[in-house]
């Protein structure tokens, strides 16, 4: 519940444990014992039915405590992973501590931001409880300050409060407003000056300390590897097939004249699905807002099946364009919710993630299968070959430069909701085309886009987030205990962030960023880059920190890693990376179509 506490033989760290099988079941009536390399520990012994079991740590000695739990065997055959925890006792203070709950320096639960996530230019509340253990009242003079989350930065004032008086043995509760100017995650610093004791005025630093909060919470259903890699693949064919100019007379009637808008939101949403920005309206379920485009007609160069063809792409383009939006709000949303520790509204959001991703993954395996079909009436009529050549594209960039796209066109890119800087990006991408090399064979280029749909969509359709791979059985079993049953299990994938490290000393100095394992699964790998770095008064770097998990975990778990800074062994500061695991929720939601019908 904390990691830092004074080596006052008094002050008492617990330990909350959880003893579960393999397939995430509880195991109540079991002896687990808790060991240290520091201090006195008190195990707590049977877990109950829930299979939790608690522990305490105490110490008067300064150091740092290595701390593992070991399952009480009673078969030699069990087997059991074993995670560590490292704990800090620090030298007593003599000084009262106003701000006593704190898990560490850099996170203090007396400390609260509101409303989570902190977004640009929405009004947010900062809050911190001032707590008197005396039996006179406190009169103290109060700040805030913030800064951008990291390690070893300078604050900036915010605001500054004197002369507040908190009652005997009671908590005074102290806010300001604030309204940020640029999105992400922030550290809060609160400093109090103790001026007034009783009716005794005292020096302003008669008695000062600070607090900070410093968090982040990394998504948690994040696509696996294979989904990862099929993604960027599609996105470079989306890039190579945006090499179509549709809607104009290279089309060869082939491609529809509103695939380059598609394909441009298509190649936004395989990005947009790689990260998952904080949304503070994750309180409510995405819904489809489905394109209705003109479908083909039939011409002297377009024939009724080719016509079939093409609109039969387009209406599953269409249709995997709505649910892969509504995909992309999905992560946002859930981005939202994990920032906010709304574990809830995280599991919910990623249940409407999975929905969409799979009906996205659905709708691109049936685009391929209909591209398929173009490709095949293509060669029914004639057409096994189509060459775009360097010349078609030379003027094609002529006339873009001279007059760039026509009124007509422009207004098809509005109406599929595309924006002036879309459209405009689009036009320079054809311009800096080297016709010798854009060259392509048109038909060939159809037949590498379906695939990469293809690929895209089996990733996307079997998503193994909430589908373990194995049951564990054998061992002993207490009638007790029933079998597991459903899902307990998700898989999380690796998270990676940048954070800033900074040199707030007045010399320079050489940090050590170290990694403190605080709830983490024993075969959960975190890796720091760089690990050391020496800087001048003032500088500041950016540090990688990955966090790689291993098997599938308990849903509903909130693993957590502390990030801290060194010099010369004194904490510089410190950040707590969460990882969200959600709970399986069934998504219900009926499908609604808003549609947009171009006029």
């Amino acid at each position: 519940r904390r990691w830092f506490a004074p080596a006052d033989g008094i002050a008492r760290i617990y330990f909350d444990i959880t003893l579960r099988d393999g397939n995430g079941t509880s195991l109540p009536g079991r002896a687990v014992i808790v060991n240290t390399t520091l201090g006195n520990m008190v195990s707590g012994g049977i877990t109950d039915a829930g299979g939790k079991t608690l522990a305490y740590l105490s110490s008067t000695t300064v150091g740092d405590a290595e701390v593992t739990a070991r399952l009480d065997q009673v078969t030699a055959c069990e087997e059991t992973t074993v995670p560590g925890a490292k704990v800090t006792f620090t030298p007593s203070v003599t000084d009262l501590d106003l701000l006593p709950n704190g898990a560490a320096p850099y996170l203090n639960s007396d400390l609260e931001v509101s409303p989570m996530p902190v977004i640009r230019g929405v009004t947010t509340t900062l809050s911190a409880k001032l707590t008197n253990p005396l039996t006179v009242p406190l009169t103290v003079d109060v700040s805030f300050e913030f800064r951008q989350a990291g390690i070893g930065l300078v604050f900036g004032p915010l605001a500054e409060i004197n002369g507040q008086v908190i009652p005997p043995n009671s908590s005074l509760s102290i806010s300001v407003p604030w309204i940020p100017l640029v999105s992400g995650d922030y550290c809060v610093q609160v400093r109090y000056s103790i001026v007034g004791i009783g009716n005794r005025v005292l020096r302003p630093d008669a008695g000062s300390s600070y607090r900070q909060k410093n968090l982040k919470v990394f998504g948690g259903p994040g696509g696996p590897p294979p989904e990862k890699d099929s993604l960027k693949k599609a996105d470079k064919v989306f890039r190579k097939v945006n090499k179509l100019p549709g809607g104009t007379p290279i089309h060869k009637g082939l491609i529809n004249k509103w695939w380059e808008a598609v394909k441009k939101a298509a190649e936004d949403i395989s990005k947009n699905l790689g990260g998952d920005p904080p949304r503070q309206d994750f309180r409510i379920i995405a819904a489809l807002d489905r394109l209705v485009l003109p479908p083909v007609q039939p011409d002297a160069e377009v024939s009724p099946a080719r016509a079939t063809a093409l609109n039969a792409v387009t209406d599953a383009l269409t249709e995997a364009l709505a649910n892969g939006d509504a995909a992309v709000i999905s992560l946002d949303r859930f981005g939202g919710a994990a920032e906010a520790n709304d574990l809830t509204w995280a599991s919910q959001q990623t249940a409407a993630l999975l929905h969409y991703k799979q009906q996205m993954g659905s709708a691109l395996i049936t685009a391929a299968l209909a591209i398929d079909d173009l490709v095949q009436v293509a060669a029914t009529e004639g057409v096994t070959s189509e060459i775009v050549t360097a010349d078609e594209i030379y003027a094609y960039q002529q006339q873009l430069a001279t007059t760039g796209f026509s009124p007509q066109a422009i207004a098809d890119y509005h109406a599929v909701g595309l924006s002036d800087a879309e459209i405009e990006q689009i036009r320079q991408e054809f311009l800096a085309l080297n016709p010798a090399e854009a060259q392509f064979d048109l038909i060939a280029s159809l037949r590498e886009w379906a695939e990469s749909y293809r690929t895209l969509g089996m990733n996307l359709l079997h998503p193994p987030v909430f589908a373990p791979s194995y049951s564990v059985g054998g061992g002993l079993r207490q009638a007790s205990q029933a079998a597991a049953t459903g899902n307990t299990m998700a898989q999380i994938f690796e998270s990676r962030m940048t954070i800033r490290l900074g040199n707030p000393l007045t010399q320079t100095a050489t940090i050590d960023v170290i990694a403190r394992r605080v709830d983490l699964p024993a075969d959960w790998l975190i890796s720091v880059s760089p690990a050391q770095a020496q800087l001048a008064p003032g500088e500041e770097i950016s540090v990688t920190v990955s966090i790689v998990p291993g098997a599938p975990v308990p849903q509903g778990n909130v693993p957590r890693v502390a990030i801290e800074g060194y010099a010369n062994g004194t904490l510089l500061g410190g950040m707590v990376l969460d990882v969200m695991v959600p709970n399986y929720v069934p998504f219900g939601m009926r499908t609604v179509y808003l549609p947009l019908i171009k006029r």
